[in-house]
């Protein structure tokens, strides 16, 4: 008699599933978290990370800009926009990743 092994199985009353292989979510399919979170295997869910507050006073364009030397006129605009560019990105990640709950 040969034996079988089962990777994937639903443990009795339906609330959990053991995952030994693997999921392929095929076009227009997706995993909706209603509530809840992903959390690691150690049980604890990463903590959240408080999104920068934007004092640079530039605006953002989604763009890095070119600053070049910085001896021949002011170029803090151009330097400030940077910054207000790179913070907007870091707290649309930060958003991003708090919105599938991968952390708090």
């Amino acid at each position: 008699m040969s034996s079988y092994s089962v990777l994937n199985i639903r443990e009795q009353g339906g609330d959990n599933w053991e995952i030994g292989g693997t999921i392929t979510i095929v076009s227009g399919g997706a995993i909706v978290l209603a509530g809840g979170a992903i959390v690691p295997a150690s049980g604890t869910q990463a903590a959240a990370i408080t999104l920068l507050t934007d004092g640079s006073g530039g605006t953002s364009n989604d763009a890095i800009q070119a600053v070049g030397a910085t001896n021949g006129g002011d170029v803090s605009a151009a330097i400030n926009n940077n910054f207000a560019d790179l913070a907007a990105k870091l707290n649309a990640v930060i958003t991003a990743i708090n919105g599938v709950g991968i952390i708090a």
